[in-house]
């Protein structure tokens, strides 16, 4: 489709001088129509033939692009360089998401221009912005030898205090006003000869450490803590603590019951993106925790004086929690942090003295973690184990770490009666409605689908997480539900077909509702009421009392006009209440172009085949956003029953060094599941995308090939005629690389494929057979398969699961494995495990049997070595 797009470019002005403009953004400024940007931006590039937008949202910068003529040439300015700090990305994404060519140029930031006035180098430097963020720069600067801090208005207050108050009265403070304008001052100072008035508006300095301390990663000894008479968690049992509580890079930590803070400290001084809250009741203790933040210059802690539960309630939800004290209260403390609405799972690690069943322990270690309905993993640190400083106060010490989670998270499904009944439509456009109020939304998919969730990551710019009762057992799917939707204000499921369809014609397995009930997720059904009067009811009470626990709380209208709306709500709900069932009408979809998605034979078309999609989803959700009541919608969604889960280990062991994994990635090989890539990453594989439509070889040094399932059919032509793809791909292969070729994948390592067109195409060649055009749907569904023959990833007898769907067949289908399906009745031959070649129709879900995955990555490293 041509593009009629304006021309855009994303243009880095420096510090907005015009005498740092690089030369080239001179020239776009000079010759563009429309300038976008600050105000302060703006000032200096005013001409009375330009027309200048003072602008700086991305929606909005978008919006004033739209209404743009095709051959207007316009630029957005941003200050500093493009690729520093700067909304420039953020922006070029949208765009180009909505089918703007954006071209990026960079500039002269501040950190590059004050190095350079200083004679100083600044690779070597820690870089932070707190241009409208706040950071916790102290930890940084008694760690490094040189930091750059970008500033916003009235920071020069806080570098000022921080400096004097964490005693870094030796560092030395270039602070660089107003740089590359006329009025440019660069004022030079010791930390503790720095005054406010030092700073301008437009301010970035540099911090020097003669005698940087270096302390980051590192285990604090008892003797270097300030101690009083407040009693300290020991060395020992700090190291274990903080070792079992596994902080991440951008940890949210509460210390409750901190006493002298030595747990905060040494939690603290294991990265600098982490943040501290050291609860303490007792003052003194307060003031000790407070020393030892001067002492070691940890600023990411935060003191905190109260009694727990209640001095937590006003705290961000925590990522990792260290009980080691809770005045008898451990219950309501833990009670307290799972109740906090942000649904995020944490660890937490409760220390107490007494005997290995908390009898003697302060807390009742054990009893009061299983209260929680936690299970835990118990470990005893030391016996006889001195815990205060009165060496009459000694006892057995354990841990306690509660290893099953109990969250709640809102959302809900989007369930039909049937296939093409709008679920896809309303799910996209319900998602950006939410996406636009500002919450944080997640999508899932029930079902093996690749294209719905193609869908959802182009409303979110986030991967969609496939929930598949086949492919995996309930725990696991809580797991991966839990997992994707971590720091979630809201998760969108859609369903697939009919609500109850499952892997046979009289089963429930693995359909939406076997996954709704799985999950505790209220259901929101999409019917189409076009046609229908009171037969609606019939439709509804079937689907409603089919199963005692349909959980079907809510109704949208799909396809009715706006004035029989409301005659339709008030007749449905009056008619489910006579019926005994409390089901609301939320809303209904009017006939709109918007909510028209275009299908083929292996359903939707996809997203980039689909012009101004984008616009087409911003005009769905403004449409959604006046007919459907979300305030309501949000109402069902926290009716999401609290979900207890063991996390299932999904880490498997990456032994030797990364491989390289060619990925086929285009129109004609798209088809692939998250999961699996998840997990070969985690395996140790590097993943290389390469086009065998547009790339004219295969990328340097691979160790392994996967070629996905797509629409080779419709690119039969192109794909033989990039004869030297073809010829590589052939020529890899016969020299054993490690190879998975799936569906579409399959069909073009054949010799021959028939195309849409009825033509017929050479393709690789390395497999005997010809791919033909059928004309129906020749498999579709779930199949187990198992192997008939010893191979590289499958020894004989074992079985994986996968996924059939496609209207070609193959005159070869291969005979190593027996596919099954789950009704056990129809069987038959499929794939070819030849050498390090793995080939056939089938999709693999590796988590079904990781063993294949590892066996293909453990084939790869061995190719390597060769």
């Amino acid at each position: 489709m041509e593009n009629r797009k304006c021309q855009v470019n994303l243009a880095g002005i420096g510090m907005g001088s015009k005498g740092t403009l690089t030369e080239e953004v001179r020239k776009i400024i000079a010759e563009s129509d429309v300038l976008i940007g600050a105000t302060r931006m703006l000032e200096g590039f005013r001409e009375k033939k330009k027309c200048c937008y003072a602008e700086y949202l991305p929606e909005k910068i978008r919006a004033i692009l739209d209404e743009q003529e095709e051959k207007t040439r316009c630029t957005v300015l941003f200050s500093g360089d493009t690729g520093f700090y700067s909304g420039a990305k953020k922006l070029a994404d949208i765009l180009k998401k909505d089918g703007y060519e954006v071209q990026i140029f960079p500039g002269i930031s501040s950190v590059i221009y004050l190095a350079a006035k200083l004679g100083k180098s600044w690779e070597d430097a820690k870089i932070l912005s707190m241009h409208g963020r706040s950071q916790n720069f102290i930890h940084v600067v008694a760690n490094h030898e040189k930091t750059f801090l970008i500033l916003g208005k009235s920071a020069g207050k806080e570098i000022c205090e921080k400096l004097k108050y964490y005693h870094l009265e030796q560092v030395t403070v270039s602070v660089g006003n107003h740089l590359s304008y006329p009025d440019e001052e660069i004022v030079i100072k010791k930390g503790n000869e720095l005054q406010e008035e030092d700073f301008g508006d437009l301010t970035t300095i540099l911090i020097e450490n003669p005698k940087p301390e270096k302390r980051t990663g590192i285990h604090l000894a008892d003797e270097e803590l300030i101690r009083g008479s407040v009693p300290m968690t020991k060395e020992e049992v700090r190291t274990v603590s903080i070792a079992k509580l596994k902080l991440t890079k951008n940890a949210v930590i509460y210390d409750v019951g901190a006493g002298t803070g030595s747990v905060s400290i040494e939690a603290a001084l294991q990265g600098e993106n982490l943040r501290v809250y050291a609860i303490e009741k007792n003052p003194e203790g307060a003031e000790l925790i407070r020393k030892n933040m001067q002492k070691f210059r940890a600023d990411q802690i935060q003191v905190i004086e109260g009694v727990a539960p209640e001095a937590l309630e006003a705290l961000e939800m925590p990522t990792h929690a260290f009980i080691g004290g809770s005045t008898g209260q451990l219950k309501e403390i833990i009670q307290c942090i799972k109740k906090k609405k942000s649904g995020r799972p944490y660890r937490d690690q409760c220390n107490f003295a007494g005997n290995r069943e908390g009898s003697d322990g302060g807390d009742g270690g054990r009893t009061a973690c299983r209260s929680g309905n936690h299970t835990t993993e118990c470990g005893k640190v030391k016996e006889t184990w001195k815990i205060s400083h009165d060496d009459r106060v000694k006892s057995d010490l354990y841990y306690f770490r509660r290893r099953r989670y109990r969250m709640k998270i809102p959302g809900i499904v989007i369930a039909a009666s049937a296939s093409g009944s709008g679920k896809t439509a309303v799910t996209m456009a319900m998602m950006k409605a939410f996406k636009n109020t500002g919450k944080k939304v997640r999508a899932c998919k029930c079902g093996p689908d690749y294209i719905d969730p193609m869908f959802h990551w182009e409303v979110l710019g986030i991967d969609s997480e496939n929930l598949d009762l086949y492919f995996c057992d309930r725990e696991r799917l809580k797991e991966r539900f839990m997992h994707h939707a971590e720091g979630a204000e809201l998760v969108v499921t859609e369903g697939v077909m009919g609500y109850y369809d499952g892997i046979s014609l009289d089963s429930d397995e693995a359909s939406t509702y076997d996954v709704a009930r799985t999950l505790g997720l209220p259901v929101i059904l999409v019917v189409p009421a076009r046609g229908m009067a009171s037969t609606i009811l019939a439709v509804l009470k079937g689907m409603i009392e089919y199963r005692n626990d349909s959980n079907i709380r809510g109704i949208i209208l799909n396809r009715i006009s706006p004035m029989l709306y409301p005659k339709m709500k008030k007749m449905i709900e009056e008619g489910l209440q006579t019926m005994g069932f409390q089901v609301q009408v939320v809303g209904y979809v009017p006939e709109e172009d918007a909510f028209h998605l275009e299908s083929r034979h292996l359903g939707l078309m996809l997203p980039e085949e689909i012009g101004n999609l984008g616009k087409q989803i911003d005009r769905a959700a403004e449409i959604l956003t006046e007919t459907l009541d979300m305030e309501s919608v949000l109402k069902i969604a926290w009716e999401a029953k609290e979900m207890e889960y063991h996390p299932v280990k999904a880490k498997q062991e990456a032994a030797g060094r990364k491989v390289r994994i060619g990925v086929a990635r285009d129109l004609a090989f798209c088809f692939y599941y998250k999961d699996n890539m998840e997990l070969l990453k985690e395996l140790g594989c590097e993943i290389i995308p390469f086009s065998p439509l547009e790339d004219t070889r295969l990328p340097e040094h691979l160790d392994g090939l996967l070629f996905g399932g797509g629409y080779p059919e419709l690119c039969a032509k192109h794909l033989a005629e990039n004869r030297a793809m073809r010829k590589d791909v052939r020529k890899q292969i016969e020299n054993g690389i490690p190879c998975i070729a799936e569906c579409g994948g399959f069909l073009y390592l054949a010799e021959e494929l028939e195309g849409e067109d009825g033509k017929h195409y050479p393709m690789v060649g390395v497999l005997p057979g010809k791919g033909i055009k059928k004309g129906r749907l020749t498999r579709f569904g779930y199949i187990e398969l198992t192997a008939e023959m010893n191979g590289v990833y499958m020894k004989k007898g074992e079985k994986i699961r996968a996924h059939e769907f496609h209207y070609w067949d193959s005159t070869e289908n291969g005979e190593d494995t027996l596919a099954v399906k789950p009704d056990g009745v129809r069987k038959w031959q499929a794939v070819h495990m030849k050498g390090n070649l793995f080939a056939g129709f089938p999709h693999l879900y590796f988590y079904s049997n990781p063993k294949v995955a590892r066996r293909f990555v453990e084939a790869c490293r061995t190719y390597r070595s060769k």
